[in-house]
């Protein structure tokens, strides 16, 4: 199972830089819970399309880069990533930023996802060192 969910953290992540918000709401769980590091909590598909959708109208070519996936067991799934794109009202690039994303699935659907300033970080929230 544990390759399977690395492919359903794949397929979010592509289905979300396509802007392609149905077949991202597909990984998740109806009562997904979104945790960011700067709006705090978005629950549901409507508060997981609503973040997603203001973020594109804020950042022109927001894109979640992969770096790496590591697969931890116990249905999670750690992706790290790099943020880019460009302020839509600034026109500063975003600057290069490392997240660490760690997803928790159950039955084939992602039910929580949450940021991490980095790698590091998303290691330590699930009991591993980097």
């Amino acid at each position: 199972m544990s390759q399977e969910n690395v492919e359903i953290v794949r397929r979010l992540l592509d289905a979300c830089n396509r802007r392609d918000w149905d077949a991202m709401l597909e990984t998740g769980a109806p009562e997904i819970e979104i945790v960011t590091l700067m709006t705090g909590t978005h629950r549901g598909h409507a508060g997981w399309r609503r973040l997603v959708e203001e973020m594109a109208e804020e950042v022109s070519g927001f894109q979640f880069v992969p770096e790496d996936f590591i697969d931890v067991g116990q249905d999670r799934v750690v992706a790290v990533t790099h943020w880019v794109g460009t302020g839509l009202t600034s026109g500063i690039a975003v600057p290069d930023t490392t997240v660490g994303l760690v997803y928790t699935l159950r039955d084939g659907l992602v039910v929580r996802q949450e940021s991490f300033r980095d790698k590091a970080g998303a290691l330590k929230a699930v009991g591993l060192a980097e």
